[in-house]
């Protein structure tokens, strides 16, 4: 046997259920003596590994998903994805990408549908703080554009940022996920408008409240909306929108990126 062909075969045996081991186990039996540990054990070693070492990765990037659900609704939602979802990277710190739009479909969780936006807040998190580096906007860097063309610039977020929108109260989720103790249960029955920027302006990844104008205006600056369209739009859809208390403050945060 070829060992590219090897190779893809292991990997799709690692990546079905451990019951199905027994099934795969033929394709080895050429290459692999049985000695005092049978082939079928020998893989589910290999296949435990894989599969635990994964949905190890998957509770660390989702904590507060284990705070709602337990560690073992977790690991079992885990093993689900990581079976449908193999990494395709040898860097796993970004694997988990999708776990939120898997828990969609994911029938044990029907019941629970804030989980969704609670792990795509925690997805945006996690690509916040393993974001690379970029340059942030310089507070006169639009005072050095001739004013025909300011309307032209095409204002870029920074790699690290992520909008959220959820009926959800994340933050209050997230703080009585992090302190119980301290922290009064959300009420998930009441209509909740959450609008959220994630961002990691330097070292920290920030969670910043946003309203509903200023989320629309970065929505579409993260379109590559022109500036002056952008501005346009948002004032047309909310007519008090105050662009110059908006740029000052994505200036502060250092919400775009250097021109």
């Amino acid at each position: 046997m070829k060992l590219a062909k090897f190779q893809k075969q292991f990997k799709e045996t690692m990546f079905r259920p451990v019951r199905e081991i027994q099934e795969c186990e033929d394709d080895f039996k050429a290459l692999f003596s049985e000695g005092d540990i049978s082939l079928e054990e020998r893989l589910k070693v290999y296949h435990n590994n894989v599969v635990g070492s994964l949905s190890e990765v998957l509770r660390v990037t989702f904590p507060l998903l284990e705070n709602l659900v337990g560690e073992d609704f977790l690991r079992a939602m885990s093993r689900d994805f990581i079976f449908e979802n193999p990494p395709t990277s040898a860097c796993v710190h970004m694997y988990g990408a999708g776990f939120d739009d898997f828990i969609k479909t994911y029938d044990p969780a029907k019941s629970l549908p804030y989980l969704v936006d609670v792990a795509t807040l925690e997805l945006a998190l996690n690509t916040a703080y393993y974001a690379s580096d970029d340059i942030a906007l310089a507070p006169d860097a639009l005072a050095q554009v001739p004013p025909e063309t300011l309307g032209d610039v095409v204002l870029n977020l920074r790699s690290s940022t992520t909008l959220i929108a959820s009926p959800y109260p994340l933050e209050s989720i997230r703080s009585f996920c992090l302190d119980a103790d301290n922290n009064p249960a959300p009420d998930l029955t009441e209509e909740h408008t959450c609008r959220l920027l994630i961002v990691r302006p330097a070292l920290e990844v920030s969670i910043i409240s946003l309203s509903e104008d200023e989320f629309e205006m970065l929505r579409l600056l993260q379109d590559k909306v022109p500036l002056g369209t952008a501005v346009e739009k948002t004032m047309d859809a909310f007519p008090t929108f105050d662009f110059t208390a908006f740029l000052q403050k994505h200036t502060v945060l250092e919400s775009f990126t250097s021109l």
